[in-house]
Parts: C-alpha cells; structure tokens; sequence
C-alpha cells in the first residue's frame, strides 16, 4: 500500500491493482502522516518527481468504517513494523480527556519499566520501610541531626496514612500494626486499599517502578528545599529591618 500527501486534491482516489492499492488523501495531518509512514514503511516525499521504489510502504488490508457520526480509516496487517492507533470512545469530552490521560500515565509506566525493569513493593510499603530507617537513623543522632531524620520519617509515613484514610479506617491502629509487621516479618507488608487489609504486596501484584518513585523522592526534596531557602532569605531580611528600627 502507497500513502501519499496531496493537498491539491479534493477527492478520494484509488487505483487498484493485483498487490497494491495507491491512496491519495486531501490535508492529513503532519503527525498523523508520520504514523502512517511509520506502520506501512514507506518514507515521505514532498512530490511525484520524487517517489522512488524504495518509498514504497506496503499493508495488508485497507477499510474505512464509519463509527458513531464519524468515518474511521483502518489501515492493518503492516508486517515488520512498529505503530498502531488506539481508539477511545466515553459519552462526553472531559471523560474522554480523563481516560485520555490515564492511558498515557500507564503507557508511561510501561515504558519506564522497559528502560528500567526494577520494580518495588506499593501499597505504601516502600514508604514506610524508609520511614522506618530513618527512624532507627534519628535515634544515632547526638544532634540536631535528629529533628531532620525524623521529619524525613513522618514525611514518608503520609502515603500510608493517606491509603487507610481513603478506605474510612483509623490511621492510630494500621500503622502501628504496619510499621511491627516490617520489623518483624519483612518491608513487603502494605496496605490494601481496595480490602482495607495489611497484606503482603507479592500476593495481590501490587508494584511500583523504581525509577518513577526515584523522581518522585526527588522532585519532593528539592520542592522542600527550595522553599526552605526562601524562608531563611525572607527571615534574614525580617532580622535586619528589625536591627535598624532598634538603632533608630
């Protein structure tokens, strides 16, 4: 199959031959034209005069199907090339939007996981067992070391609380219960929020990628530390205005 741009035309036209079916379209878009160059193998060519034999792009089936009030062009069975096209499909365009946008969180995880296969416990497990550490780390402090250990510490404890707070439970009794269970049986242990149980995140499939969770640390530290600068500049100003009013 031959996909080519032509935007002087205004009609559909097709030559059919034995195996092959050449397609001109009127305006399609740029992005789109790259896909489709990309799923049949054929390369872009700005005219006729161009078009050698080597930018032939080939597919097996080509149907247009008209879907709700709209007309849909299906272009399968590309061999040994990589793109395909989802459809999505809600009763209003914030919904769609919604769905949209979690499609392309989850495609963005599945991609993390291929550049990055580690994988960690969730459920607020990861978060507590670094809770955890840095708590058994404050108690080493002799000094004030201690209080930024320890805040680090309840910093992380919050994606747990936020778990069982979201399934209706007292926060006192389950992370107390969690935080034993790590000391004791191990850092798999987090909360189900679906069945609001402790369980172990290895039976239920419950995994988060180490390379999302990395940035996510990340980009929350940096956030505290930047506002924590500005608050030491805006007190430094505050303490010399008061100096002055005094020598005043």
């Amino acid at each position: 199959m031959l996909l080519l741009l032509k935007k002087e035309f205004q009609i559909l036209l097709s030559i059919i031959s034995i195996n092959l079916i050449s397609l001109l379209f009127e305006e399609l878009k740029k992005s789109e034209n790259f896909r489709l160059a990309r799923a049949t193998g054929g390369t872009i060519v700005s005219s006729f005069e161009d078009l050698e034999k080597n930018d032939l792009g080939n597919a097996g089936n080509f149907e247009v199907k008209k879907i709700g009030q709209e007309f849909y062009t299906f272009i399968t069975g590309c061999k040994g090339f990589c793109s395909s096209t989802i459809l999505l499909f809600g009763p209003s365009r914030d919904i769609l939007d919604e769905i949209e946008r979690n499609l392309h969180d989850a495609l963005s995880v599945a991609k993390n996981i291929f550049s990055n296969p580690k994988i960690i416990p969730g459920g607020g497990a990861t978060e507590l067992a670094i809770g955890n550490f840095l708590y058994e780390k404050s108690e080493k402090q002799k000094n004030d070391s201690f209080f930024i250990y320890k805040s680090l510490a309840l910093a992380f404890e919050i994606i747990p609380k936020t778990l069982i707070e979201n399934f209706g439970s007292s926060v006192i009794y389950p992370i107390t219960q969690l935080r034993n269970i790590h000391r004791k049986k191990g850092f798999f242990f987090g909360f189900d929020g679906k069945n609001g149980k402790i369980v172990d995140m290895r039976k239920i499939n419950i995994w988060e990628t180490l390379s999302m969770k990395t940035q996510i640390i990340k980009s929350a530290i940096e956030n505290a530390t930047f506002l924590l600068k500005i608050d030491r500049v805006l007190g430094g100003i505050t303490e010399k205005e008061t100096e002055k009013n005094r020598k005043k």
